[in-house]
Parts: C-alpha cells; sequence; structure tokens
C-alpha cells in the first residue's frame, strides 16, 4: 500500500512538472515565482496590475514602466508570504462583500457607476475586486497583530513633531535691509536711525531710503533661509526691523513684512501620522525578514 502512495505522489510530482514545462513553453501563463509551497504566475501578475490601478496605487504611466512588473511581483510576494501568516494565526477579516463594497465607494466619493466603469477600464471582475479588497484588510489585520506592538509614539514625540510641522510650514515675507562693507561706516545709533527711517519710508512710500540697501526674500520657509538667520527670524515682530546681523558679507537688519502659519494640525492626527510613519519603516524591516526566511524562486 505504501508503495502504489508512494508511486501515486512520484506520478503527481511529474505531472505538475510536465503542465509547467508546457505552460513555459507555450506562453500560457508562466510561473514567475514560487514562494514556498504556492506560485505567481504572469496572468496574476497582470491582474494584480489592473487591481492597483483601479485603486489608484499605480498611475497608467508608471504601470507601462519597464521594471513595473518586477516590482508588482516582489509586491506579490510580501503580500503572499503576509497572507500565508494570517492563515497561519487565525487571522481573519469578517465582512461581507457589499459592505466592503459600500466602504470603498464611501472613501473615495464614488457612486456605483463610477466602479463599474472602472473595473471595465481595467478588465478586472467585480468578485476579484472584492477579494483583494478584503485580502489587504487582513493583511492590514495581520500587520497589526503581528509588529503593531513594536511602534511606540509618545507625547514628546508628537509634541516634536508639531513644532518641526510649524516650523518647516511656516512661510515669512521679509526684507533684508543691509549694509555693505565698503560702504559708509556709522555708529550704532546711527545704524538704528537709518533702519527706523528705512522701514518708515517702506510703510508710506513703498520704497526704501537709499541710505541702505535692501533686498526682497520673498515667502521662505526657516530651512529656505541663510543659516545666520534661522534662529532670529521666529522671534520678529512684523513692522519691526531686527537689531544688527554681523555677516562676512557686511551689516543686516531683518524686517518681518508678513507671517504664514500652516494649517493646525490635532494632537491625535499628529499622532497617527507618527505612528504611520513608524509603522510603514516596520513592516518594511519586517517583509525583508520574512522574505529572508522564506523560500523563493523568480522565473
Amino acid at each position: 500500500m505504501l508503495k502504489k502512495i508512494i508511486k501515486l505522489i512520484h506520478v503527481i510530482v511529474f505531472m505538475s512538472l510536465s503542465l509547467a514545462n508546457v505552460c513555459f513553453a507555450t506562453g500560457i501563463d508562466k510561473v514567475a515565482a514560487v514562494v514556498d509551497d504556492q506560485i505567481i504566475t504572469n496572468l496574476e501578475i497582470e491582474k494584480m496590475k489592473s487591481f492597483m490601478l483601479t485603486v489608484g496605487a499605480i498611475n497608467s504611466e508608471s504601470a507601462k514602466d519597464q521594471d513595473a512588473n518586477k516590482h508588482i511581483l516582489n509586491f506579490q510576494i510580501e503580500r503572499m508570504l503576509q497572507l500565508q501568516l494570517a492563515k497561519k494565526f487565525n487571522i481573519a477579516i469578517n465582512i461581507d462583500a457589499e459592505t466592503l463594497q459600500q466602504e470603498f465607494l464611501h472613501n473615495r466619493k464614488y457612486s456605483h457607476a463610477d466602479l463599474a466603469t472602472l473595473l471595465a477600464d481595467n478588465n478586472i471582475t467585480e468578485s476579484y475586486f472584492l477579494a483583494m479588497l478584503k485580502e489587504n484588510l487582513q493583511i492590514e489585520k495581520t500587520q497589526q497583530s503581528l509588529i503593531g506592538s513594536n511602534v511606540k509614539i509618545t507625547d514628546k514625540m508628537v509634541d516634536e513633531f508639531l513644532e518641526k510641522y510649524h516650523n518647516e510650514n511656516t512661510q515669512y515675507l521679509i526684507k533684508d535691509l543691509f549694509f555693505a562693507k565698503t560702504a559708509p561706516k556709522h555708529t550704532a545709533a546711527e545704524y538704528k536711525n537709518i533702519i527706523a527711517t528705512a522701514v518708515t519710508s517702506y510703510y508710506e512710500n513703498g520704497s526704501i531710503s537709499k541710505d541702505v540697501s535692501f533686498s526682497d526674500l520673498g515667502y521662505k520657509s526657516l530651512s529656505q533661509l541663510p543659516d545666520i538667520y534661522q534662529n532670529i527670524v521666529p522671534g520678529l515682530e512684523k513692522g519691526k526691523p531686527s537689531a544688527i546681523i554681523i555677516a562676512p558679507n557686511g551689516l543686516h537688519s531683518l524686517l518681518l513684512v508678513d507671517k504664514r502659519e500652516p494649517e493646525s494640525i490635532q494632537f491625535e492626527q499628529a499622532k497617527m501620522s507618527l505612528y504611520r510613519e513608524s509603522m510603514a519603516k516596520e513592516i518594511t524591516l519586517w517583509l525583508d525578514k520574512l522574505k529572508q526566511s522564506a523560500y523563493i524562486k523568480l522565473y
């Protein structure tokens, strides 16, 4: 009996290899990769490309790129490894097709007609589309279950993020008043009077007096300003020139004309943004380890 079973296994393996060879020879649907005990075919790559086009993960131009299929294959390998873990740890998604579709339409602000057009344009069926959406949710749940606890976001990290966001996105309109090294020298009080007169002239006549040179820096964020200005500008008040700044090319005084502050971000929004950023890095490292420990053969 045992000999018969072994013989049957040999026959099945031989038939599988023969079928694969036929596929390679005829181009019906060639195997693109083997991942552990599963295969990914070229047809599956094309179907995944269509799905990614439908959900906006890639655009039509990037889909035509010569390396597009290579990237999609790598994506599918990572996807397959995560779904294997979901099966191993019994991580499932309990959601019906109707609810899944309604959530997608609501999030994208699409109508049923919009979705039907997208599916037709990308040549995929509604059932395949919904199956992939459900797999996406299953993969997200798997990531959260297995590595989500690795990411810790503290209040201090959020405060630093908010401060950095504000600094990087605040725009300052600066007039740079300066005295070149070759210009006549003055006492500190004289410089102060010349600058005050220039500022008054600017606000009353729209021009700066000839006693001082100036340049309009336009709207700039702190990182776009010279290093020597970056610690000074945040403390400026509109319409009031700064104290004299000694620079290699001469003396400067900065006039803040206007300041545009970015739209504020709520603390919880910032925390979620930080979490997603950190989680993305964690997922990349995790996927690299998964691929290193798996059997993967590309064709």
